[in-house]
């Protein structure tokens, strides 16, 4: 909550806002909707086969709140800042999908200085820049940041309500999860050659 009190005054501080929140031109292609669509549908599939009975009330409130902070924060430095900076500098819509979502993958990489192993962190830094194009093209077909700070949001959301482990007891609820996250995979990158 700290921390993105404090980014969101640090991007006030240098005039970021509320430019950093809406794209323009919007990129109108229609088949793109494909993937904020799979996010959602991702997220309450999730949501319907969570273990709620694991969490006190008090529990859900501080997930909600901090899936929240983590969406917003995240979204607004690396979709808001980083990319606007980089659209600044004369990067194409291409590159600067690119870039970002490196960015947004290589920053999941502290986990592992926060006692994650390695091969868990490494291809938590994979998937995570897949979602950050995910994101990036949520940003720029919606013209605004809000589309991504909401699927961030029920996208983590859904998965702490996982409560540590995806679906482990049901094997036919995994198969569908892992459906919708290969498309996830598959289609972002697939995407990006209709933002050139």
């Amino acid at each position: 909550g700290i921390c993105t009190v404090l980014l969101t005054a640090f991007a006030y501080a240098f005039d970021w806002l509320p430019s950093v929140f809406s794209f323009s031109p919007v990129v109108n292609k229609p088949i793109l909707w494909v993937i904020p669509a799979l996010i959602f549908a991702g997220a309450i599939w999730r949501f319907t086969h969570a273990k709620w009975k694991s969490f006190t009330p008090e529990g859900v409130f501080f997930l909600v709140i901090g899936a929240f902070l983590v969406g917003f924060s995240e979204e607004l430095l690396v979709r808001g800042i980083v990319a606007g900076s980089l659209f600044d500098h004369g990067f194409s819509l291409f590159w600067v999908a690119v870039l970002s979502s490196a960015i947004f993958g290589l920053a999941h990489s502290v986990n592992y200085f926060n006692g994650q192993d390695a091969k868990t962190t490494a291809g938590q830094v994979v998937m995570t820049t897949f979602f950050g194009l995910n994101f990036f093209i949520a940003y720029v077909i919606s013209g605004t940041l809000w589309l991504p700070i909401f699927l961030h949001f029920i996208h983590d959301l859904s998965l702490f309500a996982q409560g540590g482990e995806i679906n482990a007891e049901n094997k036919d609820t995994q198969k569908g999860e892992m459906y919708i996250v290969l498309a996830l995979v598959i289609l972002p990158p697939l995407g990006l050659f209709l933002l050139k």
